[in-house]
């Protein structure tokens, strides 16, 4: 009975799968950061909506010359859900929708809140690179709701 060494081999063989394998747990680490952000993204701008819906004159400021008050409460409600799980939305990341923009949101009437964020990933020039995606991914979630 003759013993053969494998022990280089089985060295070998995981020296040329561990890059793939580091790369298959990063790749997965950067599609449950992307789930996670779509989540909290649909949570604040559910509770933005709601606040709105709820408050149907938070966009009374808008009429004013200074479009910075407007939607204060609102975007500020946004803002707090998603800071809560760690995600920071800007102001201009933030687009409303009234159905009728003239007079303001009437009970019965829908208003809808958009939020729109690039992430920041671990693969995305690695992606452009390659063709899968043709520039930066953006990722888009939008809630409405009738006003009470």
């Amino acid at each position: 009975m003759k013993l053969t060494r494998s022990k280089g081999q089985a060295l070998i063989e995981m020296a040329l799968l561990l890059p793939f394998l580091l790369l298959l747990i990063l790749a997965t680490f950067d599609f449950g950061r992307l789930f996670y952000m779509k989540i909290v993204m649909t949570n604040a701008a559910r509770e933005g909506v709601s606040y709105l819906s709820h408050h149907p004159t938070d966009d009374v400021n808008c009429e004013i010359s200074n479009p910075l008050i407007c939607y204060l409460g609102s975007e500020n409600a946004i803002q707090l859900e998603g800071e809560s799980s760690g995600l920071t939305v800007a102001r201009s990341e933030i687009t409303y929708v009234i159905q009728n923009p003239g007079n303001g949101p009437t009970p019965g009437e829908w208003v809808q809140v958009e939020i729109r964020k690039t992430p920041d990933l671990i693969f995305d020039g690695f992606l452009t690179r390659i063709g899968l995606i043709s520039g930066p991914l953006q990722l888009k979630s939008i809630a409405r709701m009738v006003v009470q």
